[in-house]
């Protein structure tokens, strides 16, 4: 599976909320509960460590929660984001003893779960990884299966499994039928075995959440350019050299504009 970079701002959000509740407070009269001065520690570590990562300085990130960890052992959220960072640095094992030690503490945290496999993914282990997505879309009280459902697609698309993997962006979609990350899966998996009036209506659909992703449009342009829709195919390219000028991408869309023109 294609590492991606983490939600970060929605892990920072949740995690200074978290964060808030952990002190004690979720707005009212009532007066909040001081956390004991270790825990408040931890949590002052624990912040640091959410900024570090919303801003990608990672090296910083990870002493905060390696602290914030030492202070509050038990507290599975602090070994997460320590292991969103090892992952976001690559480092596989670490990454994998930091979610391990969460679903120890929160057997039912699938966001722990998700992340473990892809860590295990990029380390090889593509059945393992597939557990640990299967686990998560058994639990039936899980709200967003459809994320789950994306990695089970992107891990079957790697294992050479393209039949199975749009199978599995058919059932993400099936359970969120406006999860632009699926539609543009599907896409990128019809795409590869020529099934391109399928693939470019996918594109289509994805379009409004990828304006700004020029690897979108390169894709999405290929396609129209292969399947000879040659207006769909300049908006898109034209989109690359204009978001991206001087990247490959850039460059291969210039050469296919000329085709065109």
């Amino acid at each position: 599976m294609k590492r991606t970079s983490s939600p970060l701002p929605e892990a920072l959000l949740a995690g200074l909320f978290l964060a808030t509740l952990l002190l004690g407070g979720c707005g009212g009269s009532a007066r909040p509960t001081q956390a004991p001065p270790r825990q408040q520690e931890a949590l002052n570590h624990y912040r640091k460590g959410l900024l570090g990562l919303d801003q990608k300085r990672y090296a910083e990130s990870l002493k905060e929660f390696e602290e914030a960890v030492r202070l509050d052992p038990q507290n599975a959220a602090f070994r997460y984001q320590l292991g969103q960072v090892h992952y976001s640095l690559g480092e596989w094992d670490a990454a994998e003893a930091a979610l391990r030690e969460v679903t120890k503490l929160d057997p039912y945290n699938a966001d722990a779960r998700l992340l473990l496999g892809a860590v295990l993914s990029e380390k090889g282990q593509r059945q393992a990884a597939l557990d640990e997505f299967r686990t998560v879309l058994a639990n039936r009280n899980y709200s967003t299966p459809e994320k789950a459902w994306v990695n089970v697609a992107l891990l079957y698309d790697q294992m050479g499994n393209p039949e199975e993997a749009i199978g599995s962006y058919h059932k993400a979609l099936d359970a969120n039928p406006h999860y632009a990350r699926a539609h543009y899966g599907l896409a990128q998996a019809l795409d590869k075995l020529d099934r391109l009036k399928e693939a470019i209506a996918e594109y289509e659909i994805a379009a409004p959440d990828y304006e700004d992703s020029s690897e979108f449009h390169y894709r999405a342009g290929l396609a129209c350019f292969r399947a000879g829709l040659k207006e769909q195919a300049k908006q898109h390219l034209g989109m690359v050299v204009q978001k991206s000028p001087g990247t490959t991408d850039a460059v291969k869309a210039e050469e296919l504009l000329k085709l065109i023109r």
